[in-house]
């Protein structure tokens, strides 16, 4: 969870510092990800905004069950083609880990 993201369930550093019962130093030294048993007690005191989420999982999930919604392979396999020949050549130090990322990508279709 980003920590930009648990400020805005509260409003404010200083409401969520408090709802937490922690000094807003402390949520800034989270950094940008707040740390997972904080996130735990942010989903204890703001359900509904994760009830929404879910919600929306759900009926995306219906949708494709029902057909709606479908998963263009062949699309996909062109943009993970785009990123190997950009991505890798871009970024030479990573290309032994993007190479293999790929074509776990593609194994995957």
């Amino acid at each position: 969870m980003k920590t930009t993201f648990a400020i805005s369930l509260f409003g404010s550093v200083a409401e969520l510092a408090a709802a937490l019962g922690i000094t807003v130093q402390a949520v800034y030294l989270w950094g940008d990800e707040v740390p997972k048993l904080r996130q735990y007690e942010i989903r204890e005191l703001r359900p509904e905004a994760f009830i929404k989420a879910r919600d929306l999982v759900d009926d995306l999930i219906e949708l494709a069950e029902e057909g709606e919604v479908y998963f263009d392979k062949t699309r996909y396999q062109y943009s993970l083609d785009d990123i190997e020949k950009s991505a890798v050549k871009a970024h030479p130090e990573f290309s032994a880990f993007m190479a293999t990322t790929l074509a776990m990508g593609k194994a995957a279709l």
